[in-house]
């Protein structure tokens, strides 16, 4: 457009000077009286100046094609860019939120919590809450150093059967779920079994020993917490380590076919100096191992 433009406007003075060249031309060629040149007036400055405009017409038109040019390039040059850029997808990250094992439990057993979409060694806050908004448990546990937090929760053996609340709170984020606890009846708590009952399989203590230790005796905060224990092979192994303010990590494993098992826990940065503990715990023993975190 700009284009068009310019070049109408030298038409125009193109034609007005031509009519003035022709005009001028035509009161030359009668015969001035002394007076008529004496006042006639001399416009070669003029034509000059009119000369010189469109000179720089003609130099600002040839610029404006070489930019027009020169842009049209870069256009091109990114459309190409734009057509070989591979597509790069944004990560979809887990969103926040707590789940159980199961809907329904009975007093005494553990709810196995899980909660997702926190980060490595962040701290997430579990509370239980009856129908009315009664809080019963409270706790504070940690990621592990890859994000994930699986926690069993023991259920007290006085819940009565009703419908109870369970919150995870993390960042400021809440997200909560619903269980069913069945209490046990004061019939049931009054009944005894005989004397001469049978064991049955199930109730059978089982034969392996469960026993860990640790890499060292003291850490400072920010260290990892090697563990290697011993147990029934093939069995699940849950570790709980205990801060002196009764913060908890947890750690799930299970025991090899020689039954051994290494699981790691990483202090947090600001962990608190003191005596700490870690609890293994896999089918009916329980072993416990104490260590100091200096400040």
């Amino acid at each position: 457009m700009a284009k068009e433009l310019a070049i109408l406007a030298v038409s125009m003075i193109t034609l007005l000077v031509a009519g003035y060249a022709a005009y001028s031309v035509m009161e030359l060629s009668d015969t001035p009286s002394p007076r008529q040149v004496s006042a006639e007036k001399d416009y070669t400055g003029e034509l000059k100046s009119i000369q010189s405009s469109l000179n720089d017409v003609n130099k600002k038109l040839e610029a404006l094609e070489s930019d027009i040019a020169e842009l049209q390039t870069i256009k091109d040059a990114l459309d190409e860019i734009e057509q070989t850029q591979p597509v790069v997808q944004k990560p979809q990250t887990q969103a926040f939120d707590i789940t159980t094992n199961k809907n329904s439990y009975k007093a005494g057993e553990s709810i196995i919590i899980t909660v997702n979409g926190i980060s490595p060694q962040q701290t997430v806050k579990l509370d239980l809450f009856s129908s009315v908004n009664e809080l019963i448990i409270t706790k504070i546990v940690f990621s592990d150093s890859a994000g994930k937090l699986v926690y069993d929760m023991e259920i007290p053996s006085f819940l009565k059967t009703g419908i109870y609340k369970l919150k995870a709170t993390y960042n400021n984020v809440i997200d909560e779920i619903t269980v069913g606890v069945t209490g046990i009846s004061q019939t049931t708590d009054t009944q005894t079994q005989p004397d001469d009952t049978e064991e049955t399989p199930d109730s059978i203590v089982s034969t392996y020993t469960l026993s860990f230790s640790l890499d060292k005796t003291s850490y400072t905060p920010g260290d990892v917490v090697w563990v290697t224990g011993k147990g029934e092979p093939n069995k699940s192994v849950v570790l709980k380590m205990t801060s002196p303010d009764y913060e908890e990590q947890t750690a799930n494993t299970t025991s090899l076919s020689d039954g051994t098992f290494t699981p790691v826990f990483i202090l947090p940065s600001d962990a608190k100096a003191g005596d700490w503990t870690i609890v293994a715990a896999q089918n009916d023993k329980e072993v416990k191992v104490k260590f100091k975190v200096n400040g």
